[in-house]
């Protein structure tokens, strides 16, 4: 009986190592068709869902034009938002608050318009890292929503996170759901393409944008410090004590003033 259980165990363990191999096999043969499409396509039209932890989704559009032309468009609890790269400029615009921000596209675009690292869009944008940097198996197939995916489990070498990532009819990456292994509450990003069309015709002046009259620009940073020499604007702050102090009162017979914002919780 030891015997026989102990024979059964064996063809188990080969089995396992068979069916491992051959799923390895069968990933870098989905990871490989995924890279070549993405490599091959020139456009892509997608709706897109997105989701992240705190059960926070967003759902939107998505239009890609290589090599530096995007318009992303999503809206979640805070309202719309939009990410558009014209090829020489990158915006990030909130209609709702009637601001934009606009840096040069160079090195941007890719990065902002793929949203995350290893996500269906960054995978369009860059397909050579598409399930790079870890260890992945084929995981078989799956129905989602109606549409059949080859699923491939990622496991990161860098971050300390998983990954299924699904390959669509399109041999396209085009779903991803990432989980922190680390200890602590689980945490889950997942992305979605949907509708997605590839190589549909674009051109370059329907990525143009021009931000509206009325739409501001926040100030960076080093855009609102005070010049070096210029006096500093009188201010109270109240004191611990229960007073109050003022700039002008502190500065008496001193060249500087340290201010440490401190709080207790």
């Amino acid at each position: 009986m030891r015997a026989r259980s102990f024979a059964f165990a064996a063809c188990a363990a080969l089995l396992a190592g068979s069916s491992a191999a051959w799923a390895d096999a069968k990933s870098d043969a989905v990871i490989s068709k995924a890279r070549q499409a993405a490599a091959k396509a020139k456009t892509l039209q997608a709706d897109m869902e997105l989701s992240v932890p705190g059960g926070v989704s967003f759902k939107g559009t998505a239009r890609l034009m290589k090599p530096g032309y995007g318009n992303v468009s999503f809206s979640g609890p805070q309202g719309a938002q939009m990410m558009i790269s014209d090829g020489e400029n990158f915006y990030m615009v909130s209609p709702a608050q009637k601001q934009y921000q606009k840096m040069p596209a160079k090195g941007q675009a890719a990065r902002a318009l793929g949203l995350l690292p290893g996500s269906p869009l960054a995978a369009f944008l860059s397909p050579d890292t598409i399930a790079a940097g870890g260890t992945h198996r084929f995981a078989g197939t799956k129905n989602v929503g109606g549409t059949t995916y080859q699923v491939v489990e990622l496991t990161s070498k860098q971050v300390p996170q998983n990954q299924k990532l699904y390959f669509g009819p399109s041999g396209l990456m085009e779903g991803m759901e990432a989980s922190a292994t680390s200890e602590g509450p689980k945490q889950t990003v997942t992305m979605w393409l949907k509708k997605v069309r590839v190589d549909a015709p674009m051109k370059a002046e329907q990525f143009a944008y021009t931000p509206p009259a009325d739409f501001e620009s926040p100030k960076g940073p080093d855009e609102s410090l005070l010049a070096v020499g210029k006096a500093a604007p009188d201010f109270l702050l109240p004191t611990p004590g229960g007073g109050m102090l003022a700039l002008e009162q502190t500065l008496k017979d001193k060249k500087a003033v340290l201010i440490n914002f401190w709080f207790y919780n």
